[in-house]
C-alpha cells in the first residue's frame, strides 16, 4: 500500500501534467511560484502537514490551521449543504421577470425584449425557484482551500462544468497535492480563476458563461468560509456585464438598422480605422468633459480656464456648459434611446452649438439630425463594417467612446474632467444633477452582497485615481474594463492621458489634480478658427455615399438574412414534440445552424439571434431541468410557437429594412414621426398653445401598433362612445397601416372619428379638447407631458388598474413611504396637510368635489376618472381649469425634483 505522502505527490504530478497539457497558463503560474520558492526569492507562508487521518494547512506566521480539525470531516459536512434548490447558493445567470411587471415596457428599452416577454411570462406560470433542478450543469466553487470539499461536491452533484476560485496562488499550489483536478477533468470542463484580479477574472469567467450558455439559467455556487466574499460581488459584476443583459436584442437589431437612416443621404461617416493625423490637436490641449461627479466639484476651475483648452464634451454635459457659456468644438453623443434627448431640452442648439462638430453614434436618436445642419455632422460605424475598412469604435458608454476617440483624433495632451467611472464616495451619486440618468447609490451598503443583482446599485471596490480604493457599479466597471483592454490599441506613447478625477483609476492614463494643471502654460484659443480647421480635417475623412462594393455587401447580407428564413421555416416544419429532449436537440440544431456563419456580410444579423437564443434558450432548458414538471408535450408547443414566431418576426425586420434600403425607398412614417418628435423640442410659443382648443368636444388620441394591441385601451374607447353621444374623436397617426386596422375596428362608427396626421404640437392642441394616453402603451409621452405643462388641453393617463379602488382608498395599496411622497407632493403643490386629511387623503375629492356635486369618498376612481371627471373637463371651463393648474404644478414638482 503507498504511503500518504506517496499518493500526495503523485496527485500533485498528475496534476501538473494535466495544467501543463491543458491549463498552460496556471502552469506558468505554478513554475514561477516553484522555481521562486526553491531559489529562495518567495518565503512560503503555510505549509502542508498531515495530522493524524487529514490534512491541514498550517500558517507559518502564527501556527494556526486552517481547517483545525479534521479536514475531509468539514469538506463533507460543506458539501451537505449543497442541494437541487434553485433558490439555495445560485446565481441567476440571466434576469426574468413577469412583462406586468416591467414598467417601462412599450419604451425604447422596454421594448428591447419584446419578443421574450410573453416566453417569460410563460416559463414563470410553470415554474418556481423554489423548484428543484433535475441535474445542475454548471457550478462555481469560490475558495479552495485543500479542495476536499470540490471532490465531495463534485460526486453529488457531477456537473458537467466547473469554475474554480481561488485567490491565494500558494495555498492553492497546496491543493495539488490533495485533491485530484486530473480526474475530474477527465469528467467535466474546468475553468480556472486563480489568483486573478477583477480584469483577468472577468476573462477567465466569461468563457465558463459562453459556453453551453443554455445552461446558464440558475448557475449553483459554494463559497468556503475563509475566502473573500470579493468574488462573490465580481461573479454578479461577470454575469450582469453580458452585452445580451444591458444591451437586449431587440435593441441591437435596430442599432444595426439605424445608420440605414443617413447612409447615402448626404450625412458623413468617418473613417476610425487609423488615426486622424492634425497639427491642431496635437498641438493643443484637448480637455473632455463628461457627467461624472467631479464635473460639479471642479466647475470654478471649468469656468476659468475653458478657453484655453479645445473642449470635447459629451451631450449629457449641455446643460451645465450652457449654463456657464461654455461652448464645445465638438460634442459626442451615442446613446440611442429617447431619453437621452433631454440633454437637448431648453438648449438654444441653433444659436449655442452652430460652431460645433457633432460625432453622432449609429444607434443615436435619429431626432438628433435634424437638431442639427448636416455640415456638422459626422457618424461612425460600431460593429456593422457597412463602409468596408472604415474602423469602428465599440464602448460601453459615450465617456469610454470619447476617451478612445480623442486619441485616434491625434490628441497629444488629453485631459479627462467628469469621468470618474465610480459614484461619489459620500453621496452615492452617480453623475452630475442633469444627467438623465443620475442617481443616488446607498453608501452603507457598499460592502454588502446583494441577493438581487443590479447594473447601478450593486457596488464593488476598484483602484482609486487618488484613494488606494473607490466603489464603482457594475455598468461604470464595465467600462473601465473595456477601456483596459482597449485604450492602447489607439494611444501611442507620444500621447499623454490626465486624469483629473476623484473616481476610479482608468487604466494607461497619468492621475493628475486639478492644481497641478499648468493653465498658465496655455494660451486662450480662437475655438471658431479651430471648428473651421477641425472641420476641413474631418471632411478628408469622412464619405457621404456607399460605393459599388459596399452595396454589393448590403445584397448578400439581404440574402444571407433569406437564408436564415429558409432555416427557420425548415426547423419549423420538422421539429420534434416527442420529448423535452429531442425537442432541445433540435432548437439546438437551428441555432447552430443560424450562427455558424461568421463575416462581415452575416455578423450582424447572426449576432441578433445569438443575444435572442442567449435570453431564451437558458429559460427553456430550465423549465425542462424542472423536477415534477407535468404537461411536458403542451410546454415544447407552447414554447415553440413563440420562440419561432420571433425568430420570423427578427428576419422580418432586417430583411425589410434591407429591402427598403437597396430599393432606394425613403421610410415616409419615419420622417413623418421624426418631424413631429423634433417639434418638442422646439421653443413654444406657451401664449399661442394656450389659446388653442377644438371647443367640439373632442377626445383625442395617438395610434400606432401597440395601441392596436391593446384591447383594454380600445375597450375603453367604445365605452366612451357608447356612453355619451355628442363626444367626437381625433385620431392622430403616421402609418396607414395603422390607420386601417384602425378604422376596421371601428368602421360602425367612424363619423364620429377624425383621422390626421399633426405636424406639431399645436396641430394637436387646436384638434382636441382632452388627450387621452393609454396607460400600458406609452405612445408620444413626450406630448403628454408638453401638453400637461404648457397648454390647457387636459390630459388623462388611463390606468384601468384604478377599477378596484375607491377615492378614499385610492391610497391604501401604497407603501407607507410612497403614501408620505405623495401627501407631502400635494402638499408642496399649495394644498395644506389639514385640507387633505379632512378629504380622507384624496387630493381629487378635494378639486373636483365642486365641480361634480355627487361625488363621494366612496366614488369609484375608474369611474371618476375615466367617465365623471372627463365629461365635466368637455363642459365645465372651471373644473377644467382646476384639473389643468393641477397638474402643470405636478409637473413642476416633479422636475425640480428630477422625478421626470
Amino acid at each position: 500500500m503507498q504511503s500518504i505522502e506517496t499518493l500526495a505527490l503523485q496527485t500533485y504530478e498528475n496534476n501538473i501534467a494535466y495544467f501543463k497539457k491543458s491549463q498552460q497558463k496556471l502552469f506558468e503560474m505554478i513554475n514561477v511560484l516553484n522555481l521562486a520558492i526553491e531559489k529562495g526569492d518567495y518565503t512560503p507562508r503555510y505549509d502542508l502537514e498531515y495530522l493524524k487521518d487529514y490534512f491541514d494547512v498550517k500558517e507559518l506566521a502564527t501556527g494556526n490551521y486552517l481547517y483545525a480539525t479534521s479536514s475531509s470531516k468539514v469538506s463533507k459536512e460543506f458539501a451537505s449543504i449543497v442541494n437541487f434548490k434553485k433558490n439555495s447558493y445560485t446565481y441567476e445567470g440571466l434576469p426574468v421577470y413577469r412583462s406586468t411587471d416591467i414598467q417601462d415596457r412599450d419604451s425604447d428599452k422596454g421594448r428591447g425584449l419584446e419578443g421574450i416577454y410573453p416566453i417569460m411570462d410563460y416559463y414563470l406560470d410553470h415554474t418556481s425557484d423554489t423548484d428543484s433542478m433535475k441535474s445542475i450543469e454548471k457550478f462555481i466553487f469560490v475558495g479552495v482551500a485543500l479542495g476536499f470539499h470540490i471532490s465531495e461536491i463534485a460526486k453529488r452533484v457531477e456537473s458537467k462544468y466547473y469554475l474554480i476560485i481561488e485567490d491565494d496562488l500558494e495555498l492553492f499550489r497546496l491543493s495539488l497535492f490533495t485533491t485530484d483536478y486530473a480526474g475530474l477533468a477527465r469528467k467535466s470542463a474546468l475553468y480556472f480563476a486563480i489568483a486573478d484580479d477583477d480584469n483577468l477574472f472577468l476573462k477567465t469567467i466569461n468563457p465558463f458563461l459562453e459556453n453551453a450558455f443554455f445552461d446558464n439559467r440558475y448557475l449553483k455556487y459554494a463559497h468556503f468560509p475563509t475566502h473573500s466574499t470579493n468574488k462573490l460581488k465580481q461573479i454578479q459584476n461577470a454575469i450582469l456585464s453580458q452585452n445580451f443583459i444591458s444591451f437586449h436584442y431587440k435593441t441591437e437589431l435596430y442599432k444595426y438598422l439605424r445608420p440605414l437612416e443617413y447612409l447615402n443621404d448626404g450625412y458623413k461617416v468617418l473613417n476610425l480605422s487609423r488615426h486622424i493625423k492634425n497639427d491642431l490637436l496635437y498641438s493643443k490641449p484637448v480637455l473632455l468633459i463628461t457627467a461624472g461627479p467631479s464635473l460639479e466639484k471642479n466647475i470654478e476651475w471649468l469656468k476659468e480656464n475653458h478657453e484655453r483648452f479645445i473642449i470635447m464634451a459629451v451631450s449629457a454635459t449641455l446643460k451645465t456648459l450652457y449654463k456657464y457659456g461654455i461652448k464645445p468644438t465638438i460634442l459626442t453623443h451615442v446613446d440611442g434611446f429617447s431619453t437621452s434627448m433631454k440633454h437637448y431640452e431648453n438648449i438654444p442648439v441653433e444659436e449655442f452649438l452652430k460652431n460645433t462638430l457633432v460625432i453622432l453614434g449609429p444607434f443615436a436618436d435619429s431626432l438628433l439630425k435634424k437638431l442639427f445642419r448636416k455640415e456638422q455632422l459626422y457618424y461612425f460605424e460600431e460593429e456593422t463594417e457597412y463602409i468596408r475598412d472604415f474602423g469602428s469604435i465599440s464602448a460601453p458608454c459615450v465617456g469610454s467612446f470619447s476617451l478612445l476617440l480623442g486619441l485616434i483624433l491625434n490628441t497629444k495632451e488629453f485631459y479627462l474632467l467628469g469621468l470618474d467611472f465610480a459614484v461619489d464616495q459620500k453621496t452615492g451619486s452617480t453623475h452630475t444633477s442633469g444627467h438623465a440618468h443620475s442617481e443616488e447609490v446607498d453608501m452603507m451598503k457598499k460592502d454588502e452582497v446583494s441577493d438581487t443583482m443590479s447594473l447601478r446599485e450593486n457596488l464593488l471596490p476598484v483602484q482609486g485615481n487618488f484613494e488606494p480604493k473607490v466603489y464603482t457599479n457594475t455598468l461604470f466597471n464595465f467600462s473601465l474594463q473595456s477601456l483596459q483592454n482597449n485604450i492602447l490599441k489607439v494611444k501611442r506613447e507620444d500621447q499623454e492621458v490626465y486624469n483629473l478625477n476623484d473616481g476610479a483609476y482608468i487604466y494607461a492614463t497619468t492621475p493628475t489634480k486639478i492644481t497641478e494643471v499648468d493653465v498658465n502654460n496655455y494660451e486662450k484659443l480662437d475655438k471658431d478658427k479651430i471648428a473651421k480647421e477641425l472641420k476641413a480635417t474631418l471632411d478628408k475623412h469622412s464619405v457621404t455615399q456607399l460605393n459599388d462594393a459596399d452595396m454589393d455587401s448590403l445584397q448578400k447580407r439581404l440574402e444571407y438574412s433569406l437564408e436564415i428564413k429558409s432555416k427557420i421555416e425548415e426547423y419549423s416544419k420538422g421539429v420534434s414534440k416527442t420529448s423535452p429532449e429531442n425537442f432541445m436537440a433540435d432548437l439546438l440544431g437551428v441555432v447552430s445552424s443560424i450562427v455558424k456563419v461568421r463575416n462581415r456580410e452575416t455578423n450582424n444579423i447572426v449576432q441578433v439571434y445569438y443575444s435572442y437564443f442567449k435570453h431564451v434558450l437558458p429559460i427553456v432548458f430550465d423549465l425542462f431541468n424542472t423536477q415534477g414538471l407535468k404537461n411536458k408535450k403542451q410546454h415544447i408547443k407552447r414554447l415553440n410557437e413563440m420562440i419561432t414566431k420571433e425568430m420570423i418576426n427578427i428576419e422580418g425586420i432586417y430583411s425589410q429594412r434591407l429591402s427598403s434600403f437597396l430599393s432606394g425607398e425613403k421610410d415616409k412614417v419615419k420622417e413623418r414621426e421624426t418631424s413631429f418628435m423634433l417639434s418638442l423640442y422646439e421653443e413654444i410659443d406657451v401664449e399661442k398653445l394656450r389659446s388653442m382648443r377644438s371647443n367640439n368636444h373632442t377626445l383625442s388620441f395617438f395610434i400606432n401598433e401597440k395601441i392596436l394591441e391593446d384591447e383594454i385601451f380600445l375597450s375603453y374607447i367604445k365605452e366612451l362612445y357608447t356612453l355619451r353621444e355628442k363626444v367626437l374623436f381625433c385620431i392622430y397617426y403616421f402609418d396607414e397601416t395603422y390607420l386601417e386596422e384602425f378604422q376596421l375596428i371601428f368602421k360602425e362608427h367612424l363619423s364620429r372619428f377624425r383621422f390626421m396626421i399633426p405636424k406639431d404640437i399645436y396641430d394637436v392642441a387646436e384638434s382636441s379638447d382632452v388627450y387621452i394616453m393609454s396607460g400600458k402603451v406609452y405612445a408620444h409621452d413626450k406630448l403628454f407631458l408638453k401638453l400637461r405643462e404648457f397648454s390647457n388641453i387636459p390630459t388623462i393617463q388611463h390606468t384601468p388598474v384604478l377599477k378596484d379602488v375607491s377615492l378614499k382608498s385610492s391610497l391604501e395599496p401604497m407603501s407607507k413611504a410612497l403614501r408620505e411622497a405623495t401627501l407631502l407632493r400635494w402638499n408642496s403643490l399649495g394644498y395644506s396637510k389639514e385640507d387633505i386629511e379632512k378629504a380622507s387623503n384624496s387630493i381629487h375629492y378635494l378639486i373636483y368635489k365642486p365641480y361634480l356635486p355627487s361625488l363621494t369618498l366612496d366614488t369609484n376612481m375608474y369611474d371618476f376618472m375615466y367617465k365623471d371627471l372627463l365629461y365635466a373637463l368637455l363642459r365645465d371651463d372651471k373644473a377644467r381649469e382646476a384639473y389643468v393648474e393641477y397638474y402643470r404644478k405636478e409637473i413642476i414638482y416633479l422636475e425640480k425634483n428630477r422625478l421626470i
